[in-house]
């Protein structure tokens, strides 16, 4: 939201260029805000979400020293939801997390088809996530754990971005009800405070908790580790990419300005050449000058 545009002036007016900027420094400036910060910014809100969804379902299953039970360690994830500013209709969506330990941790989006049906894509998989109809003002449970209400109207083409793990990584934060009384930590399996669940939550670290090291979410084939490491590398190849690309591109410019001197630079040596030349036929030219000068003066004395 404090990401700002380019602009220039247009008269009295300013003219917004953002998106007219095709090449050079500006452009660079911009595609690597936009779109490479934003991806791994997005990468690590999806490993924050998901590991505060994994732990708290963990959490929930134990028992504190009180006997507590079923309470979160972190703050549960509330859903981000945006409208799109270029929307035509009415139309206002409410969405609340119905599944706290379990919630998809993807970005979806709302396409309305009609005033009463919407497609729902998931942006983070570019996958499609079904179609649904819906009764103004009446709470509905979409797949992947949320509940939606929409009122207003619609106009076809209307969208609405929503997820769980928008800014997950900067708003993680111990649940107050932990921070207010420690003994409501759980980590014992049972009332009996054998901190075998405490042992639980540690070894989250190596648990199979994503489906892949590229997006996301829930119970699957790689650990919060390797999703990190994943994330660290794919930093590291593009940096070093694009330092190869760099020297690439001097190289070429070196060439091509040697190439350009060759045919219309200016040699100092050769030029002072011409320069010794020009003066000795000069110097030459002035001398023969003279000595015609001094035959005239001879011949009028005779």
């Amino acid at each position: 939201e404090s990401f700002k545009d380019v602009y220039i002036n247009s008269g009295s007016t300013k003219k917004n260029i953002t998106s007219t900027v095709k090449g050079g420094q500006i452009r660079g400036y911009l595609d690597m805000r936009d779109t490479e910060v934003g991806s791994i910014l997005d990468k690590m809100n999806i490993l924050s979400a998901s590991f505060i969804q994994e732990f708290n379902g963990i959490h929930r299953a134990g028992f504190g020293l009180d006997g507590s039970s079923g309470l979160d360690f972190f703050s549960p994830l509330d859903v981000t939801v945006d409208h799109d500013v270029d929307n035509t209709g009415t139309a206002a969506v409410s969405i609340t997390n119905a599944s706290p330990t379990t919630v998809s941790v993807d970005e979806f989006e709302i396409v309305f088809t009609s005033t009463s049906s919407f497609n729902l894509n998931n942006l983070t998989t570019s996958a499609s996530s079904g179609t649904f109809t819906f009764a103004s003002a009446t709470t509905f449970n979409i797949k992947d754990g949320f509940a939606v209400t929409i009122t207003g109207a619609a106009d076809s083409g209307d969208k609405v971005t929503f997820s769980v793990s928008e800014d997950a990584a900067s708003k993680m934060s111990i649940s107050s009800t932990i921070i207010a009384d420690g003994q409501k930590i759980a980590a014992g399996t049972t009332t009996n405070a054998d901190g075998g669940n405490a042992l639980r939550m540690a070894n989250l670290q190596n648990e199979l908790a994503f489906n892949s090291v590229t997006w996301s979410s829930g119970s699957g084939s790689f650990t919060f580790d390797e999703y990190y490491n994943a994330v660290v590398s794919t930093i590291g190849i593009k940096s070093f990419s694009a330092q190869a690309i760099l020297r690439q591109q001097e190289g070429v410019m070196l060439q091509l300005n040697s190439r350009r001197e060759s045919i219309s630079g200016v040699s100092i040596d050769e030029e002072m050449i011409k320069m010794i030349k020009f003066q000795q036929a000069y110097n030459a030219s002035a001398r023969m000058i003279t000595m015609v000068d001094e035959m005239l003066d001879t011949l009028n004395r005779m």
